[in-house]
């Protein structure tokens, strides 16, 4: 059973019973090494084997002490964690420092589960936002205002959209795990591609805590400019009346709540509200981003409602931008790739054909195999 060698997975996933659990879920790992990365322990790797049952060569890397190695004895569970040469025992991650009873009570009241880092990337977000939003509605006054509270919301939730759409695309078809700086989050986008059931395993703070990161200086901004725009208005009204404020904080909250409602179309089990929310078309329905995930990979980009992909994909947007992408630089798209006749189609301009040819694609089979989905 535990013949071969090599990598199965690596990646943020969240707490050390997800990594387990993964391991449980995902022949052939017979290892699962939880706690390295420097991201407070939510870095998750499994492997087939370990050449002298060591992290290191795990990992080749130099953060052993920081890591939890976990031998599976039988394919129905773990076994107990691996000890390294010396016989020292490894703790598992930055940040955990409440043991036994106790930590199994906390951990029973923790909603949003993910470690330190990723729960103070979330508050954070969360705290700015509910203080935008307070300034923002002590702003609004009368029909005209709720009207343009309304009419703000519904732009933002679209423009979120449509930017969830590009940033997905563009993350999806270019650069790799070694691209400066995007790199770690092109490599999880692509990978998701090949394992998309992991997606499932991740808390909610594990699995907003990227995009927590980046909407925070844009909160930061916003919470800066906030008295400033009191004191430019005038006759004590602010500039914008606050609905600058709610566009903001709208925009923000649905880019980390988009990968939660990414998750959810990867779940099988999930709470009958939230398939009514996916029936409605309110977050993004299951059935349109499993048409996302036939190859070529093409079409459904969008991870907020959704709203906008079939217009993005029967005006062949995202094709349109990749041949001007190809024209300006020479840089082919990842779905070019896999499809030589969408590239073909696209060079010739020919882009019903392309959609014909989309159209054709079978859905792929539910890959979802986690436990817990």
């Amino acid at each position: 059973g535990e013949q071969g060698v090599g990598k199965v997975w690596g990646g943020y996933l969240g707490g050390l019973d997800h990594c387990k659990q993964l391991c449980v879920d995902t022949p052939p790992c017979w290892f699962a090494t939880h706690g390295w990365g420097g991201m407070g322990g939510s870095w998750c790797e499994l492997y087939e084997q370990c050449d002298d049952i060591s992290v290191d060569t795990c990992h080749a890397g130099n953060n052993a002490q920081n890591v939890l190695t976990y031998r599976m004895q039988r394919r129905e569970g773990m076994g107990k964690a691996v000890v390294g040469a010396g016989g020292y025992a490894r703790t598992s991650g930055h940040g955990n420092v409440l043991l036994g009873r106790l930590q199994d009570k906390l951990e029973a009241f923790d909603f949003v589960g993910g470690n330190g880092y990723e729960k103070g990337a979330l508050a954070a977000t969360l705290a700015m936002s509910a203080a935008l939003t307070a300034d923002s509605f002590s702003q609004i006054h009368g029909v005209m205002g709720v009207a343009g509270a309304a009419a703000t919301t519904a732009v933002s939730v679209l423009f979120a959209d449509f930017f969830t759409g590009v940033f997905h695309w563009s993350v999806d078809n270019y650069g790799s795990r070694k691209t400066p700086v995007f790199g770690a989050v092109i490599d999880a986008f692509q990978v998701h591609h090949e394992a998309p059931w992991t997606l499932t395993y991740r808390p909610l703070a594990t699995n907003a805590f990227a995009i927590n990161l980046s909407v925070i200086p844009l909160l930061v901004v916003a919470t800066a400019v906030g008295p400033l725009a009191h004191v430019m208005g005038e006759g004590g009204t602010p500039v914008g009346g606050g609905m600058w404020e709610l566009g903001v904080v709208v925009f923000a909250n649905l880019q980390w709540a988009s990968q939660e409602f990414h998750k959810w179309t990867h779940m099988k089990r999930i709470h009958p509200a939230i398939r009514t929310l996916q029936d409605c078309g309110v977050v993004l329905p299951r059935t349109m981003h499993q048409r996302h995930h036939r190859s070529p990979f093409g079409d459904n980009y969008c991870i907020v409602t959704g709203t906008l992909n079939p217009l993005l994909d029967t005006t062949h947007f995202f094709r349109r931008l990749e041949k001007l992408v190809y024209t300006c630089t020479g840089n082919e798209p990842k779905c070019w790739q896999l499809s030589e006749d969408m590239k073909q189609g696209v060079l010739r301009g020919d882009f019903s054909a392309i959609a014909d040819a989309e159209e054709n694609l079978i859905l792929p089979a539910e890959q979802d195999r986690s436990s817990n989905s």
